[in-house]
This record gives structure tokens, sequence and C-alpha cells, in this order.
């Protein structure tokens, strides 16, 4: 990242939180929350008790504001988002009213169902019932990136695409990502996929793994992928007219596969 140029911007999720089986330790997981604050040096803008950790900035004509999906619940964090959070989620979208395209990012989907491998498919408690979701429709978010699953699933509901993406590194064997592009009138999201190759030895005694379904010892990108690159899996256009409106342009792959309801 720091060879291209590329500046970070992370939502934490369980594992930065000692895995969700840490995250029925409250006292370990403050201590987890306090570290990824200190390690990463997000921003510093988001509410009190989850600074750098929940956050908001301003590229131009996007907004991108993250959210930290756990809450303390004193002997355990909870998969949501808490009233001071959402206070503050809601003001933020409020202030950046004027903005063309608005993004928010947490590690938790909201909608189900989805796509699941290799996960304990934890959802945000509520989904589209959950203030969360409420907020986000008001302000007419545009976009919800998540994870969590390692596979891709996208819908749209109420205005709204919701991203699950993402795979398990070192053992998947078709890792994604998501390129975007935001132009004065557009918004392009892109999911991308390449196949990797594993051999070796299985790596360590993880706690939640089969033997045979553990990090590989090597990893390499396959022949297929450094010949012809990254595939396309799916893309979205969405584009702001000029009264302010929104229309997507151009569904293909996994976005046309989306059905609003």
């Amino acid at each position: 990242m720091e060879d291209k140029g590329i500046e970070i911007y992370i939502a934490p999720g369980d594992h930065e939180y000692g895995d969700d089986q840490g995250l029925k330790r409250g006292a370990n997981v403050r201590v987890f929350g306090e570290q990824f604050e200190k390690i990463f040096d997000m921003p510093m803008n988001g509410p009190s008790g989850h600074k750098g950790r929940a956050y908001w900035f301003r590229e131009n004509n996007l907004v991108l504001v993250t959210l930290d999906t756990f809450e303390d619940r004193g002997d355990h964090f909870g998969y949501t988002v808490g009233k001071k959070q959402l206070d503050w989620l809601d003001q933020t979208l409020k202030d950046c009213d004027d903005s063309d395209f608005v993004i928010v990012q947490g590690h938790l989907p909201v909608i189900g169902p989805v796509k699941s491998r290799n996960s304990s498919a934890s959802m945000l408690e509520k989904g589209e019932n959950s203030e969360l979701w409420k907020i986000m429709v008001k302000h007419g978010v545009d976009a919800y990136l998540c994870g969590e699953h390692h596979r891709i699933t996208i819908k749209k509901r109420d205005g709204i695409w919701q991203l699950v993406h993402g795979a398990l590194w070192r053992t998947q064997t078709d890792p994604n990502y998501l390129r975007g592009v935001v132009t004065p009138d557009e918004m392009s999201l892109e999911l991308f996929e390449f196949t990797v190759e594993y051999e070796g030895g299985y790596i360590g005694d993880h706690p939640h793994r089969k033997p045979k379904n553990r990090p590989r010892e090597k990893v390499r990108i396959s022949r297929n992928t450094l010949e012809n690159g990254p595939e396309s899996v799916g893309r979205l256009v969405i584009r702001k007219g000029p009264e302010g409106d929104k229309t997507d342009v151009l569904t293909t792959g996994v976005f046309k596969d989306a059905v609003e309801n």
C-alpha cells in the first residue's frame, strides 16, 4: 500500500477484538480496542468510546463514514451500533448533506441472508429494523460496505446497495477486492476476483479449523491471473442528475443479479 501511495482507512472487525469468541470477554476487548487506535492511527473525529474506530472523511464530492459495529455491554461486546455512535452518525450525515455520494463501511452485514464460508456468519442485530439502517435510509446513503462472511453477496434495499465481499487469505482460492472511482457526476464500484494456488503443509493449531482447513505454507497467484489479470465479476455505476436525483445507469454481473425489494 505504501509503495502505491494508497492511504488505508480500516473498519475494525471481530479479529481486531480477539475474534468472535474474544468478544465474549469485555475486559480483553477494551484492551484490543485501545491497541487498534494506537497502531492504525485512523482519524480521531468519531464519538467518545469509538475514536479511531469510528470516523469519517471527505474527498471532494465523496463522504466515507467508518463504523465500529461492536458495542461495549460490560462483560461482553454485542453485534450492534450503540446510541452514542448512532447520534454521531446522524449528525455527521446531516452536516455532509451537500456531498454527492456517501459510503458507509462497517464489518457486519445488515441485510441478509448472505453467502458465507469459513466464517462465524455474524450479522448486525435487528438487521433492517436496526436504528443504523433507518439512519442510512433517512440520509440517502448510496452504499454500505461490509465483510465477515468471506464471500460476495450484493443486495439493494431501500435504495442502498449493501456489498458483502472479501475472502479468507491462505485458505480460499478466489480472493476478491472492490475498486471504486468517483467523478463529479458518477460513482463506479467494481468487484474483481483472482485465483491463487496453495501447496505445502498446514500452518499452526488453529482453534476453529479442521486439520486440512488451515492456512497453507505456500501461496502463489495462478498463471491465468498473471497472464490475464483479475476478472471483473460485476460493476455498478450510479449517476447524479442535475436535480440531485440518482440513477443506477449500469449494473453488470453480481450487481445485475441483486433485486430491490
